[in-house]
């Protein structure tokens, strides 16, 4: 409890300055923050205000070279994780590349995977988080939200293992696919290497919705070790290291091996291979294509096509590509139906992705290039960026998404002159707001009774600031709310006031001190 003598010196510190109560500490009692930015560049410098929510300045540079011709109502969902730069973030950004929503990961954590999954028509949002193991593995959790970015359900997988980073995907059933993967000593002399090496096991797991184990696969129990195109003498050996599982429309299981080039078909109910399509046990003619290598992001497309992401860094020359394949299971034939190439190619040699669109074309993380490009059905870029080195997203996709925080909107008072005062507001997550009305009064009471709008001001960037001139003297209490196009009030932000010797703060004494975030 503050003691009086305490109670004094906050109050007499606040007449000099603005004060603001906000649900994150200033940095200093009662000081005005100054303001943060980050850069993003769309073939010119813009700037985002960071004040209310200093997390979205640590956000990557994104250049972006081909913006989107026309805005519409999807978004981006990435990732970035770079120490160096520390970034260790998803997000999403409108079709201006401009910041909606940030969730950054705990220190010394990461955030992969960021999507929308739609459940029996419902859509949440997931994302792995956890600590990265070495190179190209995660140690951690899925977590399950919903439109207002409550964490509502976490997965975990079962019989001691730790959830990996690469692939997570809820069932139409309530059940979840996940996968891992786990150190295993083996004497390798056989295979010309050590006696006390560890051979790295691809395990995947069905959880239902009690997180029971209904389902587990491993990789050493039905893929031999000489599948792998690795060296098989180091002291680690990660011989198929699996980066993507998918529910098939038949109910088994497609998944996709990196480091033995192969997609298999595995029966959801025994474990069995059904078939293997590429790498050294290919079973599948593919009429002349080159094949893949390295590849990612295996999915089942709702025209009964296949898609991949084809990194491309094992053969020669090295490139790589976004490929659609029509699979006939039974004549075990590959038809390439549409790629995408960069020109002139480059190579993707590691992570990346390939979100195929219904109406053609999709959305490409280029991995290890830090780039992600969009491309129509006539490969026609629809938008480009690049980011820093080592910042780029794993995977991107672009999804329909409606989001409404059940936070409140968060409001910054940031200077004071006179009768002038200078406000930034923002919503973390909320993609319909069209304006702001600012609503002032003299005393906290009349704010929640008597208020008047002040100030109507259309919502612009991820953060909006307003400066407001030629206030009543007795107007010391601010908050604002976010209107939809429609009209349609969402919330109403924490409380701001300014301190002037015109300014009643005597209610402050007993209920707004220590400073803490009013309803």
């Amino acid at each position: 409890m503050l003691t009086s003598k305490l109670l004094t010196l906050t109050l007499s510190f606040c007449m000099a300055v603005t004060c603001v109560l906000s649900a994150s500490p200033l940095p200093g009692l009662g000081q005005s923050p100054a303001p943060i930015e980050v850069a993003q560049t769309m073939n010119f410098t813009q700037t985002t205000s960071a004040i209310t929510r200093p997390e979205v300045a640590t956000l990557p540079i994104i250049t972006v070279t081909v913006p989107y011709a026309s805005l519409h109502n999807e978004f981006l969902f990435l990732t970035s994780n770079n120490t160096a730069y520390d970034t260790r973030h998803g997000y999403i950004l409108d079709s201006n590349a401009k910041p909606v929503y940030v969730v950054r990961a705990p220190e010394g954590e990461i955030i992969m995977d960021f999507k929308v999954q739609r459940v029996n028509g419902k859509d949440y949002l997931s994302y792995f988080v956890g600590q990265q193991y070495l190179q190209g593995s995660g140690l951690g959790k899925f977590v399950v939200l919903d439109n207002t970015y409550k964490v509502i359900d976490e997965w975990q997988m079962g019989n001691g293992l730790l959830a990996d980073f690469h692939d997570f995907q809820l069932l139409p059933n309530g059940n979840a696919l996940m996968m891992a993967y786990q150190d295993l000593p083996r004497d390798m002399t056989a295979y010309g290497g050590k006696a006390d090496a560890v051979v790295i096991d691809f395990i995947i797991q069905e959880l239902n919705r009690q997180k029971q184990v209904v389902f587990e696969w491993r990789a050493l129990d039905h893929i031999p070790l000489t599948d792998s195109y690795l060296p098989l003498t180091g002291q680690r050996v990660d011989f198929v290291h699996g980066n993507a599982v998918e529910l098939d429309i038949d109910g088994n299981l497609l998944i996709s091996l990196r480091s033995t080039n192969q997609i298999l078909k595995i029966n959801r109910s025994t474990g069995a291979v059904m078939w293997i399509f590429g790498g050294k046990r290919n079973q599948f003619n593919l009429g002349g294509d080159e094949g893949f290598t390295d590849q990612h992001d295996i999915r089942r497309l709702p025209n009964g096509n296949v898609s991949l992401w084809d990194n491309g860094d094992r053969r020669t020359p090295q490139h790589a590509r976004a490929v659609e394949y029509r699979l006939d299971e039974v004549a075990k034939t590959a038809t390439k139906v549409w790629e995408y190439r960069e020109t002139p190619d480059f190579r993707s040699w590691h992570s990346g992705n390939f979100q195929r669109f219904v109406a053609g074309g999709g959305m490409i993380s280029w991995g290890g290039n830090d780039r992600v490009t969009e491309v129509n059905a006539a490969k026609q870029k629809q938008f480009d960026a690049t980011f820093p080195p080592g910042s780029g997203s794993y995977r991107a996709y672009r999804f329909a998404w409606k989001g409404q925080p059940a936070a409140a909107p968060d409001l910054v008072a940031t200077s004071l002159e006179a009768l002038t005062m200078q406000l930034a507001m923002s919503w973390n997550g909320a993609t319909e707001v069209a304006q702001y009305q600012v609503i002032g009064a003299r005393t906290p009471a009349q704010l929640q009774t008597q208020s008047a709008i002040v100030a109507t001001v259309a919502k612009k960037d991820f953060e909006t600031i307003l400066t407001l001139t030629d206030l009543p003297a007795d107007m010391c209490f601010f908050k604002v709310m976010p209107v939809d196009k429609a009209g349609v009030v969402f919330a109403t932000s924490n409380m701001a006031f300014r301190a002037s010797p015109t300014c009643d703060l005597s209610g402050l004494r007993k209920v707004y001190l220590p400073l803490v975030k009013a309803s």
